[in-house]
């Protein structure tokens, strides 16, 4: 797949992009390397969900690169055709993207456990939420 920056620039993603209404996540951790002029790479990481399950909604994971430890799914649905996918969060402006591609392999499910999960999320739920910035590259894998 291919995904598009902010500032347009098209850069490659999994090759399965995966997206939920709702998702229950053990062992998040999300990080990103900033690079600051003058001090070097610096890493913001947040992590939790350790010993309650943190909560995600409109999930959508596009990354160059996804670890999950632990994935249950209910009621999955794998090889369907990617413009026929109606369980998980596809918006209009996704479907009529120049990199979206209908007849593309897509999976979906009724519901799905994830424990050990690098993503992002547009609603996100945390609890014992740890927020750090840390110098260098500490990416979460």
């Amino acid at each position: 797949m291919v995904d598009v920056t902010r500032n347009g620039t098209p850069v490659p993603v999994t090759v399965t992009v995966t997206g939920f209404r709702h998702a229950r996540i053990g062992g998040l951790c999300q990080s990103v390397v900033v690079p600051l002029p003058v001090l070097g790479p610096y890493t913001l990481r947040l992590t939790g969900g350790e010993r309650d399950r943190a909560e995600a909604r409109n999930m959508f994971i596009d990354s160059k690169a996804l670890s999950i430890g632990q994935a249950e799914f209910e009621d999955i649905d794998t090889g369907v055709a990617a413009g026929a996918v109606d369980k998980g969060p596809i918006g209009p402006g996704d479907r009529h993207s120049r990199y979206f591609d209908p007849d593309g392999v897509a999976q979906q499910a009724r519901s799905a456990d994830l424990t050990d999960v690098r993503a992002t999320a547009a609603t996100l739920n945390v609890p014992d939420l740890t927020m750090r910035l840390k110098r260098g590259s500490r990416e979460c894998f």
